[in-house]
Order: structure tokens, then sequence, then C-alpha cells
């Protein structure tokens, strides 16, 4: 199994047992990343430690924050396939590499890792021919060691009823 195939496999198998997931995000949001299709890809870890790791690396002011399984299944994966962007999975390494997938191949490992979590919710992902990021299996191999040259807001932080918190500058 590649680097980035181990990495995904633990973001799964960590998110499943702890149920929460890590993001990096500064004033602005979150950072998104261009890939060489062309496709943006929005980063999570499976860990503080590895999404510490990102901040350090990317610097801009990032700060690492969590947000609970369910809310990152039922708000900011939805919005992000309506935005078009793919999920970054536990880029790792002193230039950030790792798997982009799309949401519905996010949601369709994180049911097979965790039964329960399979009925959270269901997202519509575009047709594969839209996404030129994306291979047959849903996953592209993204190269993140440049600053975010974009960032997100669909990751800021939510209340307890999932509502996006305040923005504030």
């Amino acid at each position: 199994m590649s680097q980035s195939g181990s990495q995904a496999a633990a973001f799964f198998r960590d998110v499943c047992r702890n149920r929460v997931v890590w993001l990096v995000r500064n004033d602005e949001g979150s950072p998104t990343h261009l890939s060489e299709h062309g496709g943006r890809s929005l980063p999570f870890w499976s860990t503080q430690h590895r999404a510490q790791r990102a901040a350090d690396i990317w610097g801009h002011g990032l700060c690492v924050e969590s947000m609970p399984l369910d809310t990152w299944c039922e708000h900011v994966l939805p919005d992000a396939a309506r935005d078009g962007l793919v999920i970054g999975i536990n880029w790792s390494g002193p230039h950030l590499v790792g798997w982009s997938l799309t949401t519905k191949e996010v949601l369709n490992r994180l049911a097979a890792a965790d039964q329960p979590t399979a009925s959270l919710v269901s997202v519509q992902s575009p047709p594969a021919d839209e996404c030129a990021s994306e291979d047959e299996e849903g996953f592209v191999e993204v190269v993140a060691d440049l600053p975010a040259d974009r960032h997100h807001p669909g990751a800021r932080p939510r209340d307890s009823r999932g509502r996006t918190a305040p923005h504030h500058r």
C-alpha cells in the first residue's frame, strides 16, 4: 500500500473510532488547493497531531480545530459537494501529499468502516465526467506544498445544531 493509501486507511479508522475530524483554518476560512487536474481540494485530518503538522508546514496563521463527525457528514460534506470540492484525506509529509476523494467516496468509505455512519446523510456528488480530478475509484493524488491559494468558508465552526458560527474578522 502506498503512503497516501495508508494515510487514507488511518483517516477512516481514526475518524470512525474517535467520531471527530480535524481541520486547519484562519480568519479567512480553511485552505483549498488546486490539483494538477484543476479541481479544488478541501483537506481534513483524523487527529489533532496530523492537522497541527499541516498548519505548521503551511504557516500563514493557520490554527487547528476539531469538528464532530456527524456535523462534518451532515453539513460540510454536502456544502463541499455543492461547491465542486473534493476532500483531502490525511495529507502528510514535508510537502503534504495525499489522496483527495469525492464526498460520495468519503461517505462510502465511512460506511464501510463504520456501519452506523452509513445512515448519517446522502450526498449527491457531481457526475464523474464533471470532476476532472476524479479517477475511476474517486480519488486523486494531490501535492499541496504551496500556500493555500483559496479559502473555503464551508469548514467554519458550527454550533450544536449544525449552524455555521458567525465569522469574525
